[in-house]
Parts: C-alpha cells; sequence; structure tokens
C-alpha cells in the first residue's frame, strides 16, 4: 500500500527469513558465531532457543545460505510427533518415503542413507526448528542417530532450534546423555532500545536505500515499550505505522503515529494483560452493534461464532486475542478484523504463513457476505448475525463457547 508514497522497493517488514534483512545485534552476532564454530568443527549438537519472533529462524537462514556444497542441509519444522514418525519424517527429508517399516527398518535406511553420504563426502546438518515441542522419546532418538559413526567417524551434526521450553526440556536429569553432547548453547535475548532503532533502519535502508520514512526520536521508547524488543513485534507495529501514515498522508512516524497504531492493534504494553489496562472510555468506543459475525471452522467442524461489535477484532494464537485459533502455524497476533466507515476489512498483521482467501494471500481485504478466510487450518466465514451454520456434526464434538450470550444458540 506505501511502497511509492514511501519511496520503497519492497516491504521492509515482511516476516520473511530473507537474510538480507537480519539485523546482527550484539545477541544476534553472538547466536551466529556459535553457530559457525559448531559448523567449522563439526560438533554433534547445538541448542538455540529465543523467545517467539525472536530472529531465531532469520539467523539460521543466513548461516545456512553461507554454506559451500560440501554440506547438505535438511530441516525439520513439523516436531508433533511420536518417535516412529520423527523417523518417517527424517527420510522423508532424505527423500525416501518409508510409512510402513518397523523402527528398526527405519533406524537401517537413515544409517545406510548417512554413510552414503559420507562416502561422496557429503557432510550431513539437520536442523529441527520448534524442538520445543519434541517428545522426551523423539529427544532419545535424537541422541541415539548422534551416536550413528562409520569408520570412527560421526555422520550427522544436528541444531536444536526452539522457544524457551527447549532449554528446559534438554536440562531435565533424564535428558542428560544428550545435553552433554552440545559443547554450545545460546539463548537469543530481546533487542534492548539501542537495538530497536537500529533494527528498524536497517531494513528501512535494506527494503529502499533512498527511502523517505522518517521516524521521530520519541516514538521508538513507545515502540520498545509495546513490542518488548522482539523482532517480529516490531515488525507488525512498524508495518501498521507505515499504513496509518500512508493514510493520513504523513510521512514522519512520531510518537503519536504508534500510539494511535498500538490502540488500532489493541496491544498493551508487552507483558502486561489485556484486561489491567483496559478503561472506560475504550470499552465504550468499542462497543459497536453491526449485524455482522465470523464463523469459526475446522476441517469443516464448527468451532464457535464471534459476533462484530467491536471496532477491532484481533485472530491469533495467543489467548489475549478477541478470536484464538490454537495451532502452531499461526502467528500470536495473526490478523485483525476492523470497522472502517461502511467497510469491515481484515488486515494480516505480517504473520509469518499469512492470511488467505482461497489461494491469494492478502494484506487487506474488505470483507463481502460469504467470504472464506483461510488461517492455517482453520476457515472464518464473515456473514450474517443471524445465520446458522452449524451442523450435525458438531453435536459430538467440543465446540468452543460463544464469546456472547444473547445470540447464543440453544
Amino acid at each position: 500500500m506505501y511502497y511509492d508514497y514511501f519511496n520503497l522497493n519492497e516491504h521492509p517488514f515482511c516476516l520473511s527469513t530473507d537474510p538480507r534483512f537480519l539485523y546482527l545485534s550484539s545477541g544476534h552476532s553472538q547466536a551466529k558465531a556459535y553457530m559457525e564454530y559448531a559448523l567449522r568443527n563439526n560438533d554433534k549438537l547445538f541448542i538455540l532457543s529465543g523467545e517467539i519472533g525472536s530472529g531465531k529462524s532469520l539467523i539460521i537462514q543466513d548461516l545456512l545460505s553461507n554454506l559451500d556444497n560440501s554440506v547438505q542441509l535438511y530441516k525439520i519444522h513439523q516436531t508433533l510427533l511420536n518417535n516412529v514418525e520423527f523417523l518417517q519424517m527424517l527420510l522423508r527429508e532424505f527423500g525416501i518415503k518409508s510409512f510402513h517399516s518397523r523402527k528398526v527398518e527405519l533406524i537401517d535406511q537413515i544409517y545406510d542413507f548417512l554413510v552414503q553420504q559420507y562416502k561422496n563426502k557429503k557432510r550431513v546438518v539437520l536442523v529441527i526448528d520448534e524442538a520445543q515441542n519434541l517428545q522426551n522419546e523423539v529427544l532419545e532418538e535424537v541422541r541415539l542417530l548422534l551416536d550413528l559413526d562409520y569408520q570412527g567417524q560421526k555422520l550427522m551434526s544436528l541444531f536444536l532450534v526452539g522457544q524457551p521450553e527447549l532449554d528446559h526440556n534438554i536440562d531435565q536429569p533424564e535428558m542428560e546423555q544428550l545435553r552433554q553432547r552440545a559443547r554450545l548453547r545460546f539463548h537469543l535475548d530481546e533487542l534492548d532500545i539501542d537495538d530497536t532503532e537500529k533494527y528498524i533502519i536497517h531494513r528501512l535502508s535494506v527494503a529502499g536505500e533512498n527511502h523517505s520514512v522518517v521516524i521521530e526520536k520519541d516514538a521508538y521508547p513507545i515502540i520498545q515499550t509495546y513490542s518488548g524488543g522482539r523482532p517480529r513485534l516490531i515488525n507488525v507495529l512498524m508495518d501498521h505505522a507505515l499504513t496509518y501514515a500512508f493514510v493520513e498522508g504523513n510521512k514522519i512516524i512520531s510518537a503519536d503515529n504508534i500510539l494511535n497504531s498500538v490502540c488500532e492493534l489493541n496491544w498493551v504494553p508487552f507483558g502486561e494483560q489485556v484486561d489491567e489496562v483496559q478503561s472506560t472510555s475504550d470499552t465504550t468506543y468499542d462497543q459497536i452493534v453491526v449485524n455482522k459475525k465470523i464463523v469459526v471452522k475446522k476441517n469443516d467442524i464448527w468451532k464457535g461464532e464471534y459476533p462484530i461489535n467491536k471496532s477491532r477484532l484481533n485472530i491469533g494464537r495467543h489467548g489475549d486475542n478477541d478470536i484464538v485459533l490454537s495451532e502452531p502455524r499461526i502467528s500470536r497476533v495473526h490478523a485483525q478484523i476492523m470497522i472502517n466507515g461502511d467497510d469491515i476489512i481484515i488486515q494480516d498483521l505480517n504473520s509469518k504463513n499469512g492470511t488467505y482467501t482461497g489461494s491469494k494471500r492478502i494484506d487487506v481485504h474488505s470483507l463481502e457476505k460469504g467470504d472464506v478466510i483461510t488461517i492455517a487450518s482453520y476457515e472464518l466465514i464473515f456473514t450474517d448475525l443471524d445465520d446458522d451454520m452449524r451442523d450435525d456434526v458438531t453435536d459430538s464434538v467440543n465446540v468452543l463457547q460463544y464469546p456472547f450470550s444473547a445470540h447464543q444458540k440453544k
């Protein structure tokens, strides 16, 4: 929406893993240095943890983009697996489909593949993202795989990448044998206010060397307060601030601009609960009567209905959202429904995996009755408030309760 207005060549705050946008704060530089050291020294295991949206994936992508041809890289993102499913997933990443084999056969196939890569002078590096979801039995399987060798040479290196829960899981007494195989571990902290400013300036420069965005100094403390120094949340807030400035015909991102964006996003200072800061004026402002609602379905099963009775409704994985969609692929604050004059629009908030109508990924979309918005495996249907879209299949499942009582079906 605002590329030409601000003389930008591309999206400065898109949630992509393009290594050009990597800003190397002291923490990100140290994490990258540790990973490079682990690779150079053929370490068996390196563990990287960090909060959601701290930039772990971008560091990994930057590192991997510079690997030479002697390294064969494989990545696993789906980690809600048992030990057999994990071995099958690993083989699938190797290009081998083996879904009907027993566990011992799966391990044999993995070993044969790794030996062949070794003979071809190829080094195998496996990256497991979202590793905090791995069950203990899978972590034990990982440990055994790390011990596979051929003629005294280890056959695979592993990077475990995940949220802070990963550290907790690795530090359990029963994980001591796996833990001892990691010479290096690093936890990626949030950006401080100086790095937040440099991060924003860096991304704008990459997106447009001659951009015309001006950010006033007093805007940065507010950005820090509401993003908590998390790069992903900084991206969401800055994207909204640029959109707001564009709509207002202003090229200066001021403190007021950021505060207005925060208000429209319905954010509170990072780490606070929504109900701790809601005021009477906010509640009064948000009480709107619109004869529309959002029906949520998953796999064609009715999950809940949400009236559009506020000026904005946040959609995402975190419990603070108005519409909570529980799935790892969904961002903490994924999208937002807003009333804009006579229109009701949905805006993607720089989510990692996107918001779609059909096969088209959207940034902003004006909703019409019958529109189906797809977020991960959820469908959000925009319709009239009195439409009953439940069917018999929902009677036997544990569906969400209506978030309102006046229109609850009996």
